[in-house]
């Protein structure tokens, strides 16, 4: 409902009234009454009507002056009934605001009031024909069906780790499939003629299962949809780039359990710089590019993992798009860092319960041995690629430039997030060390 501001023109003798009232207006305030009076207008007729009803004038004005008196009484009284109105409907709109994220389509976290429900934290409410109400979640319909990472794990949830490129993500294929021995859905999953497939089925690869359909491409994926691939017992990872429509292939009973790794933007960037150097094919334009010339082109990233949580592809991005990643990173995915790798990988095998499909201690020592021996070869290639480059250089600003919402994202993950979930899920080593820095944190403010 909207509000009059001081000066502003009244509807109505009453509003203007109820205005001139609550606001203490003074004989020099210029409030139209109905479009004809001022307020000094009407107490300069108001004392005419005493001085007039005292000295007995005749009854024409004696009338004017009563029912001018009238009029005030009946303002008086609806101003009364409009103030209790008014506080009623306010501690009734308070009770049944609702926060809900604005449509996937805007990557936006804008807040909207619903009037039908009741106060649920990041709940929509619906009523019930017995006037109950059910609550659903509205956060990101499109990734209704990935769980919140702190919620309970279920024997049905299925693994989504949701590639960021040049961050490990072939490593952690390798560590599931070859150490774990995990059947997973991936690339080559249509290799050697499997794209043909009517039906799901397994196979392997150099020893390594995997499920007959490509979660990496949109094709892909809808074409795992149509196997309803989530519901199959055989299946025990999905690796895709497109979390929003990979999680269009989970469902009420078979939730989906989201999982990453992260790297520092700049280092991702030039990371896979490097990559399409040495992989022409992919894009010859950029093959005898310098870094520099790489970062000033339109072939560089922008803000890639911003705009894949946001969902928004093109276009500007701004605030409202780096903190709706915040939330889908916060309330829907379980993150690693490429800096910290192998510990990163003792969390996924914490938080999944890897080890509990171990079948013997003679196994799991060998897994063991198989994950550290992945995990050190995978940060040899992602560290071996790196160039020297410092803090100021072209390329160094060039590269910040198109990544600043990335680096935010990163940050956030690394110093707040990661924390976080260490301390449940961590290595006692890093449980140690982030209390410890807890506590230096704590003795450096109390200064």
């Amino acid at each position: 409902m909207g509000r009059s501001s001081r000066g502003a023109k009244a509807a109505s003798v009453d509003s203007a009234f109820e205005y001139a009232t609550r606001n203490n207006a003074t004989d020099n305030d210029d409030l139209d009454l109905d479009g004809s009076f001022s307020y000094r207008q009407i107490r300069t007729l108001n004392k005419q009507m005493i001085v007039e009803e005292n000295r007995k004038y005749h009854s024409k004005q004696t009338s004017r002056g009563t029912i001018l008196i009238s009029v005030l009484c009946i303002v008086s009284l609806w101003m009364v009934a409009f103030s209790s109105s008014r506080s009623s409907y306010t501690n009734e709109g308070n009770t049944r605001e609702i926060n809900r994220l604005d449509d996937v389509d805007t990557g936006g976290v804008a807040r909207l009031n619903r009037q039908n429900g009741v106060k649920v934290n990041d709940k929509d409410t619906t009523r019930n024909s017995d006037g109950t109400f059910v609550e659903e979640d509205v956060f990101r319909k499109d990734l209704a069906f990935l769980e919140d990472p702190l919620n309970q794990m279920k024997d049905s949830d299925l693994p989504l780790f949701w590639h960021v490129p040049r961050t490990g993500g072939s490593t952690v294929k390798s560590i599931v499939g070859v150490c774990f021995g995990f059947t997973q859905a991936s690339e080559l999953g249509v290799s050697m003629g499997h794209n043909a497939d009517t039906e799901l089925a397994v196979f392997e690869i150099d020893g390594v299962k995997y499920i007959n359909v490509d979660t990496t491409t949109i094709e892909g994926i809808n074409r795992a949809r149509t196997f309803d691939l989530a519901s199959n017992s055989t299946v025990d990872m999905v690796f895709s780039s497109y979390l929003s429509e990979a999680s269009s292939l989970y469902n009420a009973d078979h939730k989906g359990r989201a999982f990453t790794i992260l790297r520092h933007p700049i280092d991702r960037a030039i990371s896979m710089f490097h990559y399409l150097v040495s992989n022409p094919q992919i894009n010859p334009i950029i093959a005898d590019m310098t870094l520099t010339e790489y970062a000033e082109s339109t072939h560089i990233e922008n803000n890639w993992m911003v705009r894949y949580l946001a969902n928004q592809m093109e276009g500007e991005l701004g605030k409202d798009q780096l903190e709706a990643a915040k939330e889908v990173l916060r309330r829907k995915i379980f993150i690693g860092l490429v800096d910290e790798f192998e510990e990163s990988m003792e969390q996924f095998t914490n938080y999944f319960n890897w080890w509990a499909k171990v079948e013997n201690e003679e196994k799991s020592e060998r897994r063991m041995d198989c994950v550290s021996q992945l995990v050190s070869v995978g940060i040899g290639v992602n560290y071996g690629e790196k160039p020297s480059l410092e803090k100021g250089d072209q390329a160094w600003a060039l590269i910040t430039w198109q990544n600043q919402y990335d680096i935010k994202l990163y940050e956030y993950a690394s110093e707040e997030l990661f924390p976080m979930q260490s301390l449940q899920w961590g290595t006692k080593a890093k449980k140690k060390q982030i209390k410890k820095q807890k506590k230096a944190l704590q003795k450096k403010t109390s200064l």
